[in-house]
C-alpha cells in the first residue's frame, strides 16, 4: 500500500505529489550530511515535499530513520493546494544535540545550495526588469543570462499584499506554466535579493525549483510568497510596468499576451 511521506532532506525519484509542503516545526543541520526536524508550534517551518512511497521504499526509509534516532509520526502538512496528512520521520523530542545547528530558513536544499555560486535564478515578475536593478546601481549583478525559463506545474498569481495595500506576484503550485528569465549569479546578486525580496521579515521565501531552459532541466533559486493571500491582490500600475516592460520581447509572445490580461493591461503600457 502506497503512504504519502512529507520528504525534508534530499530529493527522491519517486512520485512526487507536491514540491512545495511544509510542517509547524524548525530544521537541524547534524553535521552528518542531513537534517533533522524537530515539530512544534513556535511560528517556524519546515520545507520539503511530499511523496508517494511503496512499501518497500518505506522499510527503507524506517531503517534509515532508526539509524539516525527519528521516529515516524503523522503529521498535517501544508501545501498549495491545502493541508494534507502524511508520515513523516523527526527528531523525537525538542532537545537535539549540542552540535547541531539551526537551518534558519527552514529549508535543506536551499541551506546546501546558497554557496555554491554561481547561482541560477528564475526572475517571473518585476525581477525580469533591468530598470530597477539600473535604479539601485545593481544592474551589473545581473548581466549573464542563461536564457528563457518555464517552470511547469505552477501559475502566475498575486498572492502577496504590499505595505501599499496592493498585490505583487507569486508562483503557486496549482498546475500551469510560468515563463520567466534565468540569470547567472554570484553572491552580490543574492545578498541584493536577499533584501528586496524581505526574506529576513517573510515576505518571500528563496526556494530551489526546476526550470525548463532550451528543452533541458535545470535547478534554479526563486522567491515564493510566506503567507499567501487565498484571493489574487490586484497588482498596483508602476508594478505591471515592470513586468511587462522587462517580459516584452523576452517571453513567448503568447504568454506576454497572457501576462497583459493577467494583470488587467490589455495594452502595452
Amino acid at each position: 500500500m502506497a503512504q504519502t511521506v512529507f520528504v525534508y532532506g534530499d530529493d527522491w525519484s519517486s512520485a512526487c505529489v507536491a514540491e512545495q509542503s511544509w510542517v509547524n516545526g524548525t530544521l537541524w543541520d547534524t553535521g552528518k550530511g542531513y537534517p533533522v526536524a524537530v515539530l512544534n508550534d513556535g511560528g517556524q517551518r519546515v520545507y520539503g515535499a511530499l511523496y508517494t512511497f511503496e512499501n518497500e521504499t518505506l522499510a527503507e526509509l524506517d531503517a534509515i530513520a532508526a539509524e539516525r534516532g527519528l521516529e515516524r509520526r503523522t503529521v498535517q502538512v501544508g501545501t498549495d493546494r491545502g493541508a494534507m496528512e502524511a508520515v513523516a520521520f523527526v527528531w523525537p523530542s525538542e532537545v537535539v544535540g549540542d552540535d547541531f545547528e539551526k537551518v534558519g530558513l527552514g529549508d535543506w536544499k536551499v541551506h546546501r545550495r546558497m554557496d555554491t555560486l554561481p547561482l541560477l535564478y528564475f526572475a517571473y515578475a518585476s525581477c525580469l526588469d533591468t530598470e530597477r536593478f539600473q535604479l539601485a546601481g545593481v544592474d551589473g549583478h545581473f548581466q549573464e543570462i542563461a536564457g528563457l525559463g518555464v517552470l511547469h506545474g505552477y501559475a502566475l498569481r498575486f498572492t502577496y499584499l504590499a505595505g501599499d495595500g496592493a498585490g505583487r506576484a507569486d508562483v503557486v503550485e496549482e498546475g500551469g506554466a510560468v515563463e520567466g528569465k534565468v540569470y547567472r549569479i554570484g553572491q552580490e546578486a543574492r545578498d541584493y535579493l536577499w533584501v528586496r525580496e524581505g526574506v529576513a521579515t517573510e515576505g518571500y521565501r528563496p526556494a530551489m525549483i526546476t526550470v525548463e531552459i532550451n528543452g533541458e532541466l535545470h535547478e534554479a533559486l526563486t522567491f515564493l510568497v510566506v503567507h499567501k493571500s487565498p484571493a489574487d491582490i490586484p497588482p498596483p500600475a508602476h508594478y505591471v510596468k515592470e513586468i511587462l516592460r522587462g517580459a516584452e520581447g523576452f517571453v513567448t509572445p503568447e504568454y506576454y499576451e497572457f501576462l497583459q490580461k493577467v494583470t488587467g493591461q490589455p495594452d502595452k503600457l
